[in-house]
């Protein structure tokens, strides 16, 4: 299995990760998105393969500081 990861046109910190070749999910454009890499599940990381596995994408955003923990 390959998966097709994309990045957010509005704001470049959003990543959604479907399955190649899959529908898009509902709500999302194809034209908000732009196409970055595919890759092959062992270059994926389990828990996104996993979330694509039961909703059909995940949907991540990088550069969080750690001040964006929820308190423990």
């Amino acid at each position: 299995m390959r998966y097709s990861f994309y990045v957010y046109r509005r704001d470049p910190r959003y990543r959604l990760v479907i399955e190649d070749g899959a529908p898009w999910p509902e709500g999302a454009r194809s034209e908000d998105w732009d196409h970055t890499r595919t890759r092959d599940a062992g270059d994926t990381n389990p828990d996104v393969r996993t979330a694509v596995a039961e909703a059909g994408y995940s949907l991540f955003v990088i550069g969080l500081s750690l001040d964006d923990l929820p308190p423990a």
